[in-house]
């Protein structure tokens, strides 16, 4: 039996953590296939089990009993009892943590728990002593979880730079307008497929493995990492570059299509085997796939200590011979593995009685209540906003105009009766504008001791289209063209806050915890957690401030969440 966990821990708990937190398992399994960013996570983990099989293939029988003649003392047996429910605590913890993200829906650190559930399992069942020698493998599951898209707005930016500064330096003639760029021959935009995060992850993943295969020193790993991470990002630049050029020497015949994304597979798939190769040669001998045997003579992992001899390492033995198993023999397994289930199991029944509980939220929201009058503006009825709002899954959304002798704004209130799945009160999707629009500046700023965050942004102009009043443009201002376009091409400067339970945050994860709390504890007074907008025109020659936005404006939005707090 000891054998066989030992041989099959990984795959083993897998299946395991797969049962417990199965509401979570299609939405992973959809990231990791459908989604070409995180294709390679469907392969971590059997490598993984693959570095434990070849690890212990024939050493059944190392580190399993205490070696003869060592006697611990009250301090070093101390030391091992606690360091033997160390695992146990943290699946605890994780399963807290999967239950809470489901909560609060967020899928990220959901998935996120779920993966380090497994090597934690595994290791909760054989031993401190087998997680020791296995601390690669373990570790390197983690990078199963679907995380980096945070990385995809600066990816962006810096191909867009790239790509400029190659054009230009072959003496071409380019107008970049954010992620637009406008040529003689044609335009071309930067897109999210551009940024190059699929080959900086894969890159990333497969030279973990390579270096940690490859190499005995921690030089060496460090330094083939470094190359690992900055030659997807260059080449990722090159190969924009490469695709502009050749559209625009070919009349845009050539990688636009299908073909643009063939030309840049192959160019990635070149660049890799090079790394790769180089890499290969400075392969040190004694390298192996083989994680250090119990005397600390084999291979080196990412994770040798700095003196090379793999003697630090949080679960050492704390007689230091590393000797001696934790959990000795098949009963101790048996009961740590039933403690580490038990440990796993509460989690999913929470979420089974959060979720019918959720099922009772209909949704069903009145419409705002706006106020008459606020400070100097007055208000002019129902309204459309200045920009199209990315809201998805809001509950209800109203908008209102106000005037005043010199301008309109639009205070627009964004509701969620209950966040929820499919109703995220927070999330990278909800967006006070469409694709179609451009972010060209936006801060934090302070306005009736309220701290809100502010985004100016304008339309974007394309090449040959049509304005009100006019034949055509390139880009610049539409003022020249007559009302219509003024109205369309005017750009504006959107404020926004949270308000929820009472409390008004501009940063994302307050209002996560303020939303759990309201759930938790929830009080009649309170109102459904809101997002406000506000959207005033932008004049020339603006601050950057925000503190240009009426105070008044946030002092009546404000007002019926019966205890609105900066």
């Amino acid at each position: 039996m000891l054998a066989t966990l030992r041989l099959w821990g990984l795959p083993l708990a897998a299946l395991v953590v797969g049962l417990c937190f199965a509401p979570s398992l299609p939405a992973l399994w959809h990231q990791w296939w459908d989604s070409g960013t995180f294709n390679h996570c469907l392969i971590v983990i059997p490598a993984a089990a693959w570095l434990v099989w070849e690890a212990e293939r024939g050493r059944f029988c190392l580190d399993t009993e205490p070696s003869p003649g060592v006697q611990l003392n009250r301090v070093a047996t101390f030391q091992t009892r606690l360091l033997r429910w160390l695992p146990h605590a943290a699946l605890f913890g994780l399963a807290t943590l999967w239950f809470m993200a489901r909560l609060l829906s967020i899928p990220v650190v959901e998935q996120g728990a779920l993966v380090a559930a497994i090597p934690t399992l595994a290791w909760a069942v054989n031993g401190n002593a087998w997680a020791r020698r296995h601390r690669f493998a373990l570790l390197f599951c983690l990078l199963a979880t679907p995380v980096g898209e945070f990385l995809v707005p600066p990816l962006m930016e810096l191909t867009a730079t790239i790509t400029v500064a190659l054009v230009r330096l072959c003496g071409i003639p380019v107008l970049r307008d954010g992620m637009q760029l406008t040529m003689a021959s044609g335009e071309f935009v930067v897109a999210e497929a551009c940024s190059g995060i699929r080959y900086l992850i894969a890159t990333v993943t497969l030279g973990l493995l390579f270096a940690h295969l490859t190499y005995r020193s921690l030089n060496r790993k460090l330094w083939f990492m470094l190359a690992a991470v900055l030659t997807p990002l260059l080449a990722n630049g090159l190969r924009a570059w490469m695709m502009v050029m050749i559209a625009h020497f070919t009349d845009l015949q050539y990688a636009t299509g299908f073909d643009h994304l063939v030309y840049g597979w192959l160019f990635f798939g070149v660049v890799i085997v090079v790394l790769f190769f180089v890499g290969s040669l400075f392969q040190e001998s004694g390298a192996s796939s083989l994680p250090q045997a119990a005397d600390g003579s084999g291979a080196s992992s990412l994770l040798q200590g700095a003196d090379g001899s793999g003697a630090s390492s949080l679960l050492q033995e704390a007689d230091g011979s590393g000797a001696s198993s934790l959990l000795q023999g098949s009963s101790s397994v048996v009961g740590a593995s039933l403690l580490a289930t038990l440990l796993l199991a509460w989690a999913p029944l929470a979420n089974l009685a959060a979720t019918q509980a959720l099922a009772t939220v209909k949704g069903d929201l009145p419409a705002y209540a706006f106020p008459q009058h606020i400070g100097t503006y007055t208000y002019a009825g129902p309204a459309s906003f200045p920009t199209p709002l990315e809201y998805a899954g809001a509950d209800r959304i109203d908008v209102a105009a106000y005037r005043n002798a010199e301008q309109t704004i639009y205070l627009a209130a964004i509701r969620y009766e209950r966040d929820r799945p499919g109703h995220k009160f927070v999330s990278q999707s909800n967006q006070p504008y469409s694709w179609d629009w451009n972010r060209v500046g936006g801060g934090v700023g302070k306005a009736n001791g309220v701290t809100v965050r502010y985004t100016d942004v304008r339309p974007k102009i394309r090449l040959g289209e049509e304005l009100p009043g006019a034949t055509s443009v390139l880009a610049g201002s539409a003022a020249s063209h007559g009302s219509g376009a003024e109205t369309v091409f005017r750009p504006w400067r959107l404020y926004s806050w949270y308000v929820v339970a009472g409390q008004t945050t501009v940063s994302d994860v307050k209002a996560k915890l303020f939303a759990v709390r309201d759930w938790l504890l929830p009080r009649a007074a309170n109102a459904p957690p809101t997002i406000f907008l506000v959207g005033v025109p932008l004049a020339p020659g603006a601050g950057s401030s925000g503190a240009d936005l009426p105070a008044a404006v946030v002092a009546a939005a404000c007002q019926p969440t019966a205890g609105c707090s900066p």
